[in-house]
């Protein structure tokens, strides 16, 4: 437990880990609870505004809702590694980095082996195209 005094107001905050905790670490595993919330806070609130998360499903089926709840995760995972990488030039907002994704996967087939059960196992390494 955790007790902040700001201009006269006084915020409770709890943290759980597993780490033990001592005079010597305390504050920077406080710290480390505080930057991780707010990371995660971030990506929720960018969640609900720019991917629509409240409102983009209105279906009353549990497993349709966490399949769709899934892909929001991924789109949203996949957005993030391409706005910061350095993997394809800058781009003006993520509107248009999602436009560009998807006139790409309109345009550009996908290989039939691609889809093979039995294709041998590979992996996608991601790196910049040669100029």
């Amino acid at each position: 437990m955790c007790e902040e005094t700001v201009e006269g107001k006084t915020t409770t905050f709890a943290y759980l880990t597993n780490f033990t905790v001592d005079r010597e670490n305390v504050t920077t595993i406080a710290e480390g609870g505080r930057k991780r919330w707010t990371i995660e806070n971030q990506g929720f609130n960018e969640q609900k505004t720019g991917y629509e998360l409240e409102h983009f499903c209105d279906c009353i089926s549990f497993e349709v809702m966490f399949n769709l709840y899934l892909l929001l995760q991924l789109a949203h995972a996949l957005m993030q590694l391409l706005a910061r990488s350095n993997l394809i030039d800058p781009v003006r907002t993520l509107t248009f980095l999602a436009q560009l994704l998807l006139e790409a996967l309109r345009n550009l087939p996908l290989p039939e082996d691609l889809f093979d059960p039995d294709a041998p196992v590979f992996q996608v390494r991601l790196t910049r195209a040669p100029t």
